[in-house]
């Protein structure tokens, strides 16, 4: 239940009827939600609907009022709470140690599916963010499609790399009408993000992050990275994007891997070509004196 409300990852009845009342704060009935659930992932029954309704009712997750079902404030409390206590717990150094790899050490862990990959990146940047406040990481995107395969999970990661004082200059490796739609999901407050050519567009199957000391490099396999892509490529207007897009990338068996590394000389070196091609300026300690935010 608690990973399906925080980071909406498996699209089931349960997380889309969640994650559509999250949204709604007048609340939804339950034709308006079988619906809108039968719009954005399949149709499901009536019966079924109301079923899953009365389930969460039951546990006290959602209220029904007026024939309007709406998320119970005592429950999402409690959740509250117990958020605030994995993050206290997850923030702490000893918990940081057993992630960050040492001096000679690299952390690499493969995986055969994107979602997967895309989770493994995220968690070690926060945690980087956590162990390096206000020291800015810098990335090269060949293409910036998570927002289409798992939305929850990339609306749920902004504001906790926020919460982390993270600032991220970010160079995105396409030109598309689908890449720019990425806009949307990338936070304009902490982030500067361009589309510009840059000296990284070659690379296609490396997704680069350096941050201090740290280097996160995320490798897919040339046939992945190619097939993705041809479906930016194939997209010519993002109003008539197919429905179907997300479901195609989650589709992708890969073979890729995600690899931490403390390597101070190869993370300087990386770090300069990404400062060069922004012209930003940091401070000693390794923060940004100064620099304009969104796009440029």
């Amino acid at each position: 239940m608690l990973s399906y409300m925080l980071l909406q990852i498996t699209p089931n009845l349960e997380n889309l009827i969640l994650a559509l009342l999250q949204q709604s704060p007048c609340g939804l009935s339950a034709n308006d939600l079988r619906q809108l659930v039968g719009k954005r992932w399949k149709a499901y029954s009536r019966r079924g609907i109301y079923k899953e309704l009365q389930r969460l009712e039951a546990e006290g997750v959602i209220m029904r009022s007026a024939g309007l079902y709406s998320m119970r404030l005592a429950w999402l409390l409690s959740l509250q709470a117990r958020v605030d206590q994995m993050v206290e717990t997850a923030s702490r150094p000893e918990s940081q140690r057993l992630v960050l790899p040492k001096r000679g050490q690299d952390i690499v862990v493969t995986c055969s599916d994107l979602v997967r990959w895309d989770r493994v990146w995220t968690q070690l940047m926060l945690i980087l963010h956590a162990a390096l406040p206000g020291i800015p990481l810098f990335q090269w995107v060949p293409r910036y499609w998570f927002n289409l395969t798992h939305p929850g999970i990339q609306s749920t990661f902004i504001p906790a790399a926020e919460a982390l004082r993270d600032f991220r200059f970010s160079v995105i490796g396409g030109r598309t009408a689908l890449d720019f739609e990425c806009r949307s999901a990338i936070s304009r407050t902490s982030s500067t993000y361009t589309f510009r050519p840059s000296p990284f567009d070659d690379d296609r199957t490396h997704y680069r992050n350096v941050i201090g000391d740290y280097m996160i490099t995320c490798s897919l396999d040339q046939r992945t990275a190619a097939r993705i892509d041809d479906l930016f490529e194939s997209v010519k207007n993002p109003k008539n994007l197919p429905l179907n897009i997300g479901k195609k990338l989650l589709a992708l068996k890969c073979r890729g891997s995600v690899r931490c590394s403390w390597a101070p000389q190869q993370a300087e070196k990386c770090r300069q070509k990404f400062i060069k091609f922004f012209g930003v300026t940091l401070k000693e300690n390794g923060e940004v004196l100064s620099c304009k935010r969104g796009e440029l």
